[in-house]
């Protein structure tokens, strides 16, 4: 058999395609093992975003209680109970580890006490908010998803505190 002669143009045709589906196939696989990658990495770092979110809280509550008039409410922030109180109302945080992806759920509304709180009957108005949020990562960095909505830990803990304020205000 002569090696100088021309591949049938089929055969080459068969060829390229067989080695186009191989790349295609390693591509994927490497973007899977990134994903994966970058999963891992955001589900090691949630903890530690979650730790900024109550320390912000914490120290919020502070310079907030600084600042306030002595008629409004006290805010508290309870670590043992991850818990944001302003008066009758509350955002707290519901922490799932040992999943991935890492998720934090974040609820404003009444206070989880309210049923103690308050006479029968009577209930302020009010608006609950839930976030479910999950711990994601990719070349950007760190971010929480949740509701089609990509979020910094930053934008967490001002959208938890200003669903608060306005349930207070309301």
């Amino acid at each position: 058999m002569n090696s100088d002669r021309l591949k049938d143009p089929i055969a080459e045709q068969m060829s390229k395609a067989k080695e186009a589906r191989k790349a295609q196939a390693d591509a994927a696989t490497g973007e899977r093992n990134l994903m994966n990658d970058f999963q891992r990495e955001a589900d090691r770092q949630a903890p530690r975003e979650v730790a900024k979110i109550e320390a912000a809280f914490a120290d919020r509550c502070q310079r907030v209680n600084a600042d306030k008039d002595a008629n409004d409410p006290e805010f508290q922030y309870n670590a043992d109970t991850h818990e944001l109180r302003a008066g009758q109302f509350s955002t707290y945080l519901e922490l799932t580890q040992g999943f991935s992806p890492y998720r934090l759920d974040m609820v404003s509304g009444l206070r989880r006490d309210a049923a103690q709180v308050f006479t029968p009957g009577f209930e302020p108005e009010y608006e609950r908010h839930n976030w479910k949020l999950l711990a994601h990562m990719d070349d950007d960095g760190f971010f929480w998803e949740g509701n089609g909505e990509r979020l910094s830990t930053d934008q967490v803990i001002e959208e938890g505190l200003q669903a608060l304020v306005d349930n207070v205000t309301h």
